[in-house]
């Protein structure tokens, strides 16, 4: 007999005909399932099992299945849609290869280096200006700002000059302390106040052209033995000349003229000071003489001085006269002790320095309050620490000299 064909709704109905028929809608749909609606008898399919005594009706097991499929449906298209718009907002410097590349490259890493990556710190970003206009970064220097450059350096080198010159005065004034006892003490308040002096050393003589092209200070160096050495041709030019500039320039003129009892000194004397100032009192001063080096340090006797510049005065070089001398005098120069005016002793500096102090303890008791004199390289660089050229002149106050200034061994 052939069976009755199962009735519309009915659990006897294929499951498949029955979940497309509710669609993603079947559990709203129950009331189609209930028994009133048939009178018979309810026929289970193999592969569907029994309802439950006393169920309402049976659930579609197809539903879940098509609700995960849906919202998996869903998920996805939140997922790719959302993606393309932030694509499409993001900065078009970078690229999806290099992204693909970052992610692959840190994908094949191990947990350790990653760990690692994670303890980083990740450095600044560097900005870096490209093609920037040259106008932009750099700032014209007008003359305005140079000036400014200017006065600022000379500021800082016055400032250099005057550090330098203090760390002089507070060695001198140690030098000073230990040599006071020996040295010509002074009222320096009463007596110093207006002294001007007019500095000048000797012109070119035949030692400087010798030490020229032979230095003094290598361990093969030869004295030449130019005793008392004389002005070059080239020396007595320069002193003319120095003898125009200081008829014009030195105001107040000078009232005396000193010289050291050295020939150079007296010689550039005579050549320079005599036509400006024919009248004004010239006298020698043996304390202004040069350290004794060489055999040019070495002086001459004062015979010979006296016949060669007959208008000094050189009672100072009469004051060196001695009975014990082999012919009645004693050298005016540093000679060690000995008699012989031939002998060359190097001046140790503590003598030298000594002198130095005699001699500004000798023109600060003098009437005279401006002063010319005429010198030598060590006796100016001792007492102003500056190294003077051929027959260069300085004008200076006497509380401008310091023993030790100028630092020689």
């Amino acid at each position: 007999a052939t069976p009755a064909a199962p009735a519309i709704g009915s659990r006897a109905m294929p499951t498949i005909a029955r979940g497309a028929s509710v669609g993603f809608f079947a559990p709203g749909r129950r009331h189609h399932q209930r028994r009133t609606m048939s009178s018979e008898p309810r026929v289970s399919p193999s592969n569907e099992p029994p309802a439950r005594e006393g169920e309402e009706g049976a659930r579609n097991p197809n539903v879940p299945l098509l609700l995960l499929l849906s919202l998996g449906a869903l998920a996805y298209n939140a997922y790719y849609y959302g993606a393309r718009w932030r694509a499409k907002d993001a900065p078009a410097s970078i690229e999806r290869g290099s992204e693909t590349r970052e992610r692959a490259s840190s994908a094949a890493t191990t947990p350790g280096d990653r760990a690692a990556a994670a303890t980083k710190k990740t450095p600044p970003p560097v900005v870096i200006i490209k093609d920037a206009p040259k106008e932009e970064l750099e700032e014209e220097v007008t003359e305005e700002d140079k000036e400014v450059f200017r006065e600022a350096a000379e500021m800082l080198l016055a400032a250099k000059r005057s550090a330098e010159t203090k760390k002089r005065e507070e060695a001198s004034s140690a030098s000073s302390a230990s040599t006071s006892s020996s040295a010509t003490s002074v009222d320096a308040s009463s007596t110093r106040r207006g002294k001007r002096l007019y500095l000048v050393r000797h012109g070119r003589t035949e030692m400087n052209d010798y030490l020229r092209y032979h230095d003094w200070s290598s361990p093969h160096f030869e004295d030449p033995m130019k005793y008392d050495t004389a002005l070059t041709s080239e020396g007595e030019a320069q002193a003319r000349a120095l003898g125009e500039r200081v008829r014009s320039t030195l105001d107040p003129p000078p009232e005396v003229l000193i010289a050291s009892p050295l020939s150079r000194a007296m010689h550039t004397a005579e050549l320079a000071f005599a036509d400006a100032f024919p009248e004004i009192p010239r006298e020698t001063c043996v304390l202004a003489r040069e350290r004794v080096f060489h055999a040019s340090d070495v002086g001459s006797h004062p015979a010979v001085l006296r016949e060669r510049f007959p208008s000094w005065r050189t009672r100072d070089l009469d004051d060196a006269v001695a009975s014990d001398g082999d012919d009645g005098w004693v050298p005016w120069w540093y000679h060690g002790g000995t008699s012989d005016p031939k002998h060359v002793a190097p001046e140790p500096i503590e003598v030298f320095e000594k002198r130095m102090h005699d001699l500004i303890a000798w023109i600060d008791a003098r009437e005279e309050t401006t002063i010319a004199m005429v010198a030598h390289w060590g006796t100016w660089y001792s007492l102003t620490g500056r190294e003077f050229e051929n027959c260069e002149l300085v004008a200076c106050a006497l509380e401008d000299l310091r023993p030790g200034r100028g630092a020689m061994k």
